[in-house]
């Protein structure tokens, strides 16, 4: 729905950071995903300019493991050092973060330039918990339609208006739902009513 599926490369080494688990490459730049559940995204502009932004998930470090194991390998062939080179790494359609919040799962997956997350709230979880801090940027709102707005020195980078929805055997039902940008430079959700006895998904881009 987003445009070409862009595989979750596993970090055997190739990425000089230990901290990193995985990583995506997008038209818009790389993510990074770290030990602790951090998302570090390098993103490029025109030229050598670039500008580097976080997401991080308040509460605690997250279990963070990668799903949809792709048929996909990865080599990585870099200098001359052959013992520094790495060959078939394994590729992941989507990485989970786990338990986020109590109750709460988040899973991510890659498109074209787009980063999806899937925010999971399970029966009896509160999803005005979800809380996610950015750092490196120079601002955020919301914009009249919908979308986050992050400022940053490539200029503003938009996270799209959310939808979120509950599924069930009649098929999907959606519910209102609207960024909400909180203190310290966080962003959380403003959920309508739903069924807080049905999982609801929040899906924003």
């Amino acid at each position: 729905a987003f445009g070409l599926s862009m595989p979750f490369i596993e970090n055997r080494g190739q990425v000089r950071s230990d901290e990193v688990l995985f990583y995506a490459r997008t038209f818009g730049g790389t993510l990074f995903i770290e030990k602790t559940g951090i998302l570090t995204y390098n993103l490029s502009g025109r030229g050598n300019k670039g500008a580097i932004i976080k997401e991080t998930f308040i509460d605690k470090d997250l279990i963070v493991t990668g799903e949809q194991p792709s048929p996909t390998r990865v080599n990585y062939f870099k200098g001359n050092d052959a013992t520094a080179w790495k060959a078939d790494i394994p590729t992941y359609g989507s990485v989970s973060l786990g338990e986020i919040h109590p109750g709460i799962n988040l899973r991510l997956k890659a498109y074209g330039n787009n980063m999806e997350k899937l925010f999971t709230v399970h029966p009896g979880a509160d999803p005005a918990r979800i809380r996610v801090g950015i750092s490196g940027a120079q601002g955020m709102k919301v914009n009249d339609k919908g979308e986050l707005e992050v400022s940053t020195s490539l200029g503003p980078i938009m996270f799209t208006r959310p939808i979120a929805f509950q599924e069930d055997n009649g098929g999907r039902r959606y519910v209102q739902v609207a960024y909400k940008v909180c203190p310290g430079n966080t962003y959380g959700f403003s959920v309508g009513d739903y069924d807080h006895e049905m999982s609801l998904t929040i899906d924003p881009l």
